[in-house]
């Protein structure tokens, strides 16, 4: 059986997730109920991506980071950052 590949790329257009967890050797992702993605989406490797988020076309979610419940993603998020808010602000960075 061949193990999972990571980072995870979401290519359907407009859907909701109801729950998804994904793990493999290489990490975990979390995605929470009712998270809505519009488009080619990545989502990498150890990111939590919480209830109600939104996720605009063509947008990377980097290793490591937190978006809030109900966040709206209209921009890449960089690795090892918590964004929240409508549109999304960097609240922290844990480099």
């Amino acid at each position: 059986m061949s193990k999972p590949t990571v980072p995870i790329q979401l290519k359907p257009s407009n859907f909701i997730i109801r729950q998804f967890n994904h793990i493999s050797e290489e990490g975990w992702t979390a995605i929470n109920p009712g998270v809505v993605t519009a488009g080619n989406v990545t989502i990498e490797k150890f990111a939590k991506v919480h209830t109600g988020a939104i996720i605009i076309n063509r947008k990377t979610i980097g290793e490591n980071s937190i978006l809030g419940a109900g966040t709206v993603i209209i921009k890449n998020v960089p690795a090892n950052v918590t964004v929240v808010g409508v549109p999304g602000k960097i609240i922290k960075s844990s480099e």
